[in-house]
């Protein structure tokens, strides 16, 4: 990691905190998306510098695009993968009052042929690593991801 990582790293949790209270004072509404990336029999799960929690690729949707749109830049921006549009399964919508706003999280899957190279950034994304559905079950993990992974479907891989 260098020095210029280090400063995007504290830029980026500054304006996080500073958007945790932002949302705190308005309570807006939020849709995102979130990408569960499948190899074999296990999942690729990301850490952001600015959050505890581990996660998926995803974001926020912007304004013009579409949730499929927007799971594939998220992906593209934060791990640097082309996911095809065609390869991308609509899974569900998840929702919860989750950090002071109403939050929505369309969930996609992608269950790759080859195991795919990933590469973070060290700034939004230090760590990505690959994990069996059961050892999930110790991690910190975003609330939306601990939904997921109760369902019984996931249980099975």
């Amino acid at each position: 990691m260098t020095f210029l990582d280090r400063c995007y790293q504290t830029a980026l949790s500054f304006v996080f905190l500073n958007l945790r209270i932002w949302w705190f004072i308005r309570r807006p509404n939020h849709h995102g998306v979130l990408v569960m990336i499948w190899f074999q029999d296990q999942v690729l799960l990301v850490r952001n510098s600015y959050q505890p929690c581990w996660s998926a690729p995803g974001g926020a949707i912007e304004a013009s695009e579409s949730s499929i749109e927007a799971a594939i830049r998220e992906c593209k921006e934060e791990i640097k993968l082309d996911i095809n549009q065609t390869e991308l399964v609509f899974i569900r919508d998840i929702e919860y009052n989750f950090r002071s706003r109403a939050d929505k999280v369309s969930l996609f899957e992608w269950h790759p042929k080859d195991r795919p190279f990933i590469k973070i950034d060290n700034r939004e994304i230090i760590e990505a690593r690959w994990f069996s559905p059961s050892s999930t079950h110790t991690l910190n993990l975003i609330t939306h991801l601990s939904s997921y992974i109760k369902d019984t479907r996931f249980m099975k891989n």
